[in-house]
Formats: structure tokens, C-alpha cells, sequence
């Protein structure tokens, strides 16, 4: 969340959660691919839906492996109505 609240203030943008885990997952480092896309299916859900309709939203994750995580939360973001989805990540996985 701190990468995210950097991004916020520089781009002048207001840093706010729309999604909360609403189940425990394992930590995705130890997975291979299909067990990453599995472990965060339906992992994730919008806080506030109104919140989020017709917002361009830029999520912010500290690393991309495989893209399961971000891949889960566009489409959570995007079936609550948002407009558009962009990403950022800080580092590359393998």
C-alpha cells in the first residue's frame, strides 16, 4: 500500500482500497501457474460497488509472476462497473 500511496500523491490521484481478500490465500511465490489462478479465484471482493462504477482505476501490486492476482482483480473491478483497468507492478517475477 505504501508503493501505492506514492503513486497516488505524485499523479495527484486520490489512493483508495476498492477490494478486500475475502478469504485467505497462500502466498502465490510457492505456486506454479495453474495453482496461482486457482488459489485467488473468487479470492477478492469490492468494498463499495458504487464506489468503483465508471472510475478508471490504476491497481498497484508489488510483483508480477504470472499475472493471476491482477488478472482476478481487473475482472472483479470490471463486473462492479468500473470503466477501465490499468496496471502497475514494481518488480518482474519468475
Amino acid at each position: 500500500m505504501m508503493f501505492a500511496k506514492y503513486i497516488a500523491s505524485t499523479l495527484k490521484k486520490p489512493c483508495i482500497k476498492f477490494l478486500i481478500k475475502k478469504r485467505n490465500i497462500a502466498p502465490q511465490t510457492l505456486l506454479t501457474k495453474t495453482a496461482r489462478i486457482k488459489n485467488v479465484k473468487n479470492a477478492f471482493t469490492v468494498i463499495n460497488n458504487k464506489a468503483v462504477i465508471g472510475k478508471n482505476i490504476l491497481i498497484v501490486d508489488d510483483i508480477y509472476t504470472t499475472g493471476s492476482t491482477l488478472n482476478e482483480c481487473s475482472k472483479i473491478l470490471l463486473e462492479a462497473g468500473a470503466a477501465e483497468i490499468y496496471c502497475l507492478t514494481i518488480a518482474r517475477g519468475r
